[in-house]
C-alpha cells in the first residue's frame, strides 16, 4: 500500500505535464487513476490469496524455471 500511495502521489504532481505532453484532457487524465486502481484491485485479487498461501519470500522470488 505504500507503494500505491507514492505512485498515487507522484502521479498526481506529474498530472499537468502528462496531459500538456500527450494533448490529453481532463477526463483522459483521470482515466489514468481509475486504470491503475483498476490494476491494483485485479492484481490484489489475484497475488493475496497467492501471498497467504505461500508467503511474501516465495511470491516475491518464484521464477519460472
Amino acid at each position: 500500500m505504500l507503494t500505491f500511495g507514492v505512485v498515487l502521489t507522484t502521479l498526481g504532481s506529474l498530472l499537468p505535464s502528462i496531459m500538456t505532453r500527450f494533448s490529453i484532457g481532463k477526463a483522459e487524465a483521470g482515466s489514468l487513476f481509475l486504470l491503475m486502481s483498476f490494476g491494483i484491485l485485479a492484481s490484489s485479487l489475484v497475488f493475496g490469496p497467492l501471498v497467504d498461501r505461500y508467503g511474501y519470500r516465495v511470491i516475491l522470488l518464484a521464477r519460472r524455471r
